[in-house]
């Protein structure tokens, strides 16, 4: 969810693979394209932060391909 892992997808991608990868965040329609890993904050605010991006994002996305 964060541009180390987009990094990662293309690293591992067969060659001549023609797949597309999208961050999840791209598509939250407040803006927030990373989605951040709660796990290293000091508080809980930051899981819920993700959730939320999560939901958002994820809301948005089923919205695009229907």
């Amino acid at each position: 969810m964060d541009k180390e892992n987009m990094n990662e997808l293309t690293r591992l991608a067969p060659p001549g693979s023609k797949a597309k990868n999208l961050l999840l965040g791209s598509f939250d329609p407040e803006g927030d394209t990373i989605i951040r890993d709660p796990y290293y904050d000091d508080d809980d605010v930051g899981f819920e932060k993700c959730y939320q991006q999560c939901v958002r994002s994820c809301t948005a996305f089923l919205d695009s391909v229907e």
